[in-house]
């Protein structure tokens, strides 16, 4: 599923599958005044913490 660095590395990683993933994480979360799906909360996540997401 995932390509790139070692965990602890700061940069770019590819995730592989990507639409299957999005598919099976599509449950909407309440995140402060806003509703978005598991998927999204994740790549926003790794975005706060510098991790670029290449979607494959």
């Amino acid at each position: 599923m995932w390509r790139g660095g070692g965990a602890g590395r700061r940069g770019g990683r590819r995730w592989d599958h990507s639409a299957e993933s999005r598919a099976r994480l599509a449950e909407r979360v309440s995140v402060g005044d806003r509703e978005v799906t598991l998927f999204e909360l994740l790549l926003q996540i790794f975005e706060d913490r510098g991790l670029r997401v290449d979607l494959r």
